[in-house]
């Protein structure tokens, strides 16, 4: 294969992939998964997701397998890997693993090609191959065992090239310990609230139409799951809302996910899992063990035990997830939909003989969303629940209840309340949810409580009237707020009805008045900051900042607006103020606002992005001094296509007389081979033509050579040298790490072993056999003996202790491969001596 065909092969793969609407994703280690556990927005949707690696951080590893549930994107994630290969200049090849029929090699060549020919010409350095191997679990049961040597064959005599494995996460637990150790582990995330609605945007629906319909049926953490989002924007697009109810919209999910399988008939594993679903209720927890879900399934849906094991298997597939421990829903909310639709039918009385602890007549919690799925299937469970336990009726589509039923469900509510004097803002009732059911006959009973002595009537009626966007609320709020000899769970009350109403000119009202000692300390600040809008932002974020008000505060509240206007505003706020772009703390205000820039960046917008790098160039601010130039830069990647951004920046270098000394780094990150020929049809001198191509990529550099003379040609030498010699160091590193892993695995001299282990990190040592760990948990017991640690270890001041310098290694190697010691009293002696001072 020449270079031309190479090339042409690339951006073939370029054009082809991906085949879906892709949205960049992040992926977490299987330690972070596992800790998650039942915990559907930690495992979905991340705890700290900014601190996740995307995919290109992930595709750094040589050697990758994607663990994912049933519909997370994984075959998503392998076409992206595609893309990825394809433009870092390594060629990719795409096999599907459903093909696989007892020969890797074959498919390589059926779907590689001349990349994968048995030939000479393709053994040498000059050529990097990636293997995107897509679906570990639709290799046939009986062949697993054989791909999987085959895969640990192609590593070993295909060592530099990279490979991507992907895999169910039900399939790949059992087989964790036959994949080569040289795999990392990650999972996809599914999407966050921008990725849903990039999505949304990149399927060309009405942005706010949809995120307005998943506000109404309350479906944000089904929509993380990319499966069941594409399920909904499909309803979306085709009626221009989602179904009425949230039980009607889960059951169209359900459906099509059932449909994905064949050995079972949809009817036997929608059954099934309902079955699993009032068990895992019954028991209060998301999960059956595999003995209790195959009894359970064996009693209720089909014949014998090993037919239920089959039906297990077959619904991993789709909807359930193995554990450890046995099986449990991919998400809860599925579980409770499909509870309530196995007693759709059932009478009041044997309902609550489920719902009610046992025993006695109180609620049991986590049968409350269960049962709010079950009011929209059944009016007499409904009708109770509104009469006798108002609180749980809230978690159940609006649509369901009858203007009336509304109005005796928000009554009942406030009188509860009031009965007990408790605070609707500090209850665990959603006052939004409560607010949803409110209607204008309501502020007849609720505005003669603003006069009520009881603080908490007047402070719940308040709040409501403010849902209710009453002028009388908003008139009172105003008063109460700024009162600091006020009762301060009535002035938080005040603020939240002041936010409600959207009354922006109170921010700067409090700013102009606030002092620090203020009985609620910094909280007017922070509740104002909710204030803020694209129209107030310039005028509000030094404002707020001088008040030392949290960057992370302003941040979550600009995140939420995910507007362009808000985008506009922040850099017309950037081009009137050029120093502020090297202020960390405005940095982080304005962090979530650069992710606005995947669905909006359009012409005007990039142009003002090329401004404001001008501006740096302007000002002398060196690009390093940029806080936000890498959210920058990622972010306008693929999304200026045309260069907008780059021609904005060097056109202004050229027009003004600039030197493209401060912000060259960054404009040649963004620069194409397309700018690169428009800059020189512009006839710029020769020093800005090397300042750009000596931070441009090789493809823009090829453009620039001609203009330069020989001046591109000699740093390229000087580049193919010191690469050279990098390459020599790691080659020799690379050996000399093999040499030493070889002493680990075989030596059985003790301080040549130990010398070794303890010149290299954890991370470098190799995988030992069951045999060389039994042999290792010997020599360090003797170890351990010998260096005699209880007398040993001692401190010899405050800060200063003697340790034997072998007890770290040795302790590290038990740690490390979980050696099991034949008597572990100098372990517990070497690990105590440590901290004791006596």
């Amino acid at each position: 294969m020449t270079e031309a065909e190479l090339s042409e092969y690339l951006a073939g793969i370029k054009g082809t992939f991906p085949h879906e609407v892709f949205i960049p994703r992040r992926l977490t280690t299987r330690e972070a998964w596992d800790r998650a556990g039942d915990y559907d927005y930690a495992r979905l949707v991340g705890i700290l997701r900014e601190y996740d690696p995307d995919l290109t951080r992930v595709l750094e590893n040589p050697r990758l397998v994607f663990v994912g549930e049933p519909g997370i994107g994984k075959t998503w994630l392998a076409e992206a890997c595609m893309v990825h290969f394809a433009k870092t200049g390594i060629a990719p090849v795409l096999i599907p693993l459903v093909e696989y029929q007892g020969s890797l090699g074959d498919l390589l060549r059926l779907h590689g090609g001349d990349l994968f020919r048995d030939d000479a010409n393709f053994s040498g350095n000059s050529l990097k191959r990636a293997h995107v191997l897509d679906g570990l679990d639709e290799v046939p049961g009986s062949m697993t065992a054989r791909f999987l040597d085959e895969l640990t064959e192609l590593c070993a005599n295909d060592p530099d090239s990279r490979i991507v494995l992907t895999c169910r996460q039900a399939v790949y637990a059992p087989l964790r310990k036959n994949v080569p150790p040289s795999f990392s582990e990650y999972y996809p995330l599914g999407f966050d609230t921008d990725d849903v609605l990039d999505y949304a945007v990149a399927r060309g629906l009405d942005l706010e139409s949809f995120r307005r319909e998943l506000d109404r049926t309350d479906m944000w953490m089904e929509a993380s799951v990319p499966f069941v989002l594409s399920k909904l924007v499909d309803v979306f697009a085709t009626h221009e809302r989602l179904e009425v109810t949230r039980s009607a919209n889960m059951s169209l999910v359900v459906d099509d996910l059932l449909t994905k399988r064949t050995r079972f008939g949809v009817s036997t594993q929608r059954d099934a899992l309902q079955w699993l679903a009032l068990g895992m209720e019954i028991y209060g927890r998301n999960e059956l063990s595999l003995v209790e879900a195959g009894a359970l399934l064996a009693k209720h849906v089909v014949a014998t035990l090993d037919e239920a094991k089959l039906l297990l298997t077959e619904l991993t597939q789709t909807i359930l997830l193995t554990t450890q421990t046995g099986v449990r829903f991919q998400l809860r909310s599925l579980g409770e939909f499909l509870a309530a639709t196995l007693l759709k039918n059932t009478a009041v009385p044997q309902v609550l003989s489920y719902v009610r602890l046992r025993g006695s007549h109180v609620l049991n919690p986590t049968w409350q969303n269960a049962t709010s799925y079950l009011m929209e299937m059944n009016r007499r469970v409904c009708a109770y629940f509104v009469r006798e336990a108002p609180e749980w009726t809230l978690s159940a589509s609006k649509t369901v209840f009858s203007i009336e039923q509304r109005r005796e469900l928000v009554r009942r509510i406030a009188e509860k309340l009031g009965s007990q004097s408790e605070w609707l803002l500090d209850s665990p009732y959603d006052h939004h949810r409560v607010g949803r059911l409110l209607d204008e006959s309501c502020a007849e009973w609720l505005l003669p409580q603003l006069s009520d002595p009881d603080r908490s009537r007047r402070a719940n009626a308040l709040l409501l009237l403010g849902h209710l966007q009453h002028p009388t609320a908003l008139a009172e709020a105003r008063t109460i707020a700024p009162d600091r000899s006020a009762d301060s769970r009535l002035r938080q009350t005040a603020f939240v009805v002041i936010i409600l109403n959207r009354y922006e000119a109170f921010m700067f009202e409090l700013l102009d008045t606030y002092s620090p000692d203020d009985p609620l300390g910094r909280a007017p600040i922070d509740f104002v900051a909710d204030l803020i809008t694209p129209a107030s932002f310039a005028r509000a974020l030094p404002e707020l900042l001088r008040q030392n008000n949290s960057p992370v505060h302003i941040s979550i509240r600009l995140g939420s607006i995910r507007s362009r206007d808000m985008l506009d505003s922040v850099l017309n706020y950037f081009l009137a103020n050029p120093r502020a772009i090297t202020d960390r703390e405005v940095a982080e205000c304005v962090k979530p606002v650069w992710r606005l820039l995947y669905r909006y960046a359009d012409s005007e917008i990039l142009t003002k992005i090329g401004q404001v790098l001008a501006n740096c160039e302007r000002a002398c601010i060196w690009d390093w001094e940029f806080e936000m130039r890498f959210d920058f830069t990622r972010a306008i990647t693929d999304r200026d296509l045309t260069g907008v951004v780059a021609k904005t920046v060097l056109g202004c270098v050229l027009k003004e007389g600039l030197r493209l000394w401060y912000s060259a780094s960054t404009v040649g990150a963004i620069c194409t081979p397309g700018v690169a020929h428009w800059f020189l049809e512009q006839q710029p001198s020769q020093e800005l033509i090397l300042r750009l191509a000596h931070n441009s990529k090789d493809v823009v550099r090829d453009v620039l050579r001609p203009a330069t003379g020989n001046l591109l040609d000699e740093q390229d030498a000087y580049r193919q040298s010191f690469r050279r010699e990098e390459a020599e160091r790691q080659a020799k590193e690379k050996t000399e790490l093999e040499q030493a892993q070889e002493v680990m695995r075989t030596e059985r001299d003790p301080l040549t072993l130990l010398i070794a282990f303890n010149l290299h990190k954890p991370s470098e040592w190799p995988d030992i056999s069951a045999r060389r760990k039994e042999w290792l948990a010997a020599m360090v017991q003797d170890e351990l003996i010998a260096a005699n640690v209880r007398v040993k270890i001692r401190w010899l001041d405050e800060l200063t202790v003697n340790i034997p310098s072998a007890v770290p290694v040795l302790t590290a190697l038990t740690s490390h491969y979980g050696l099991i010691l034949r008597d572990d009293t100098p372990l517990v002696h070497a690990l105590l001596g440590w901290d004791a001072r006596s």
